[in-house]
């Protein structure tokens, strides 16, 4: 459950962005439906046709004003990108990474928060040269399908440790 004192931050920087983007561009848009309903590792989503954000409430307890600074401003600039450029434009391509910068904020395309508490159902164990890995069930199933993993720190594909017991999350 979302506090209403985090609720209250989260619209203020919705707010802030907002008007920034009124001042630079002098487009008033309107403020979108903000829902904290994602679960799992995604910190947020924006939903252009439903002019929408969903953000993941147990990231942001945990984040506080780093997660608001960060994944809120992300979002934000997704709807404005929407409404400025139109659809034709790539998710985190040029314009949404200018106004990113011109919102204050790094234009990273993802996070880097401990999912650890966040985390829903069944994960399975893989390696790689350097450490352990906890793959989704989702991804456990495309790998066992063909896909292949790779750590992003020794660039080695991730074996699936058949012996290790899966941890339940």
């Amino acid at each position: 459950m979302v506090s209403l004192i985090e609720q209250q931050s989260v619209q203020a920087k919705v707010n802030e962005c907002l008007a920034k983007v009124l001042v630079r561009f002098g487009v008033d848009i309107p403020k979108p439906i903000i829902r904290y309903n994602l679960r799992g590792a995604v910190a947020g989503r924006a939903y252009y046709y439903q002019h929408l954000i969903d953000l993941n409430a147990v990231l942001l307890k945990e984040n506080g004003q780093k997660f608001i600074d960060r994944t809120v401003v992300h979002e934000v600039a997704h709807l404005i990108a929407y409404k400025l450029y139109g659809s034709n434009i790539r998710p985190h391509g040029r314009e949404w990474a200018n106004l990113m910068v011109m919102l204050g904020a790094q234009p990273n395309r993802c996070h880097s928060y401990d999912v650890t508490n966040a985390r829903i159902g069944k994960t399975y164990s893989y390696s790689c040269g350097c450490r352990k890995h906890a793959l989704t069930g989702i991804r456990h199933k495309r790998s066992r399908e063909g896909s292949r993993y790779t750590c992003t720190k020794c660039r080695k594909v991730l074996v699936w440790d058949q012996g290790s017991p899966s941890v339940a999350t």
